[in-house]
């Protein structure tokens, strides 16, 4: 799955967030980019609001460090039980301490940025409240190396010399014959000297 569609699985999977937003086509009212117009057949008789709208931008930001932002868009109408306020926590738990991993194998965490309210009025005259919540997306690319690796290079570049110093000759393979030390029979040493031949 790519980072969309496990934001949308993490999200709809969250019981304690979907028990305060509507239904469109019998799933929970998420969507990304935009939510469907009002009279898409999917809403049936039911309200349209509560709904939550998700996007994501994976343009770094170098002065907060993260590799996106995230934005969940929490819409309801000013008559409704359950307010932005309400639904707040929830989008925020079901997206803290949770790592996301994708097809590639790269990580995704989010951390909570800001919250911003509005209000605006919608076509019917109905008065609309909203929270705009916004997360830091922190990205980990999956770590390989390349190829050809080069700490497998240089493993088999220094097995390549240990084989070619046991196939010279045989008289260079023995110790070497120089500055050895001699034990003499009284058993206290001497300094070591060189040997000929």
């Amino acid at each position: 799955m790519n980072l969309e569609e496990l934001i949308y699985k993490r999200l709809s999977e969250a019981k304690n967030l979907t028990k305060y937003l509507t239904r469109y086509a019998g799933q929970p009212a998420i969507f990304t980019p935009e939510a469907p117009g009002d009279r898409e057949s999917g809403w049936g008789r039911a309200t349209q609001y509560p709904r939550a709208v998700f996007n994501f931008d994976m343009q770094a930001d170098g002065e907060r460090k993260s590799a996106g932002s995230l934005s969940v868009t929490l819409i309801c109408r000013n008559d409704s039980e359950a307010v932005p306020e309400l639904i707040e926590p929830a989008v925020k738990k079901a997206l803290k301490d949770v790592l996301l991993k994708d097809d590639n194998g790269t990580l995704y965490a989010f951390a909570w940025a800001r919250t911003e309210g509005f209000s605006m009025t919608e076509e019917k005259n109905e008065l609309l409240i909203g929270s705009d919540v916004r997360f830091d997306i922190m990205e980990y690319p999956l770590q390989e190396t390349t190829d050809p690796d080069p700490i497998m290079a240089m493993a088999r570049t220094a097995s390549w010399w240990e084989l070619i110093r046991w196939q010279m000759k045989p008289k260079l393979r023995k110790k070497p014959r120089f500055f050895t030390a001699v034990l003499p029979k009284s058993r206290s040493w001497r300094k070591p000297t060189r040997l000929s031949g």
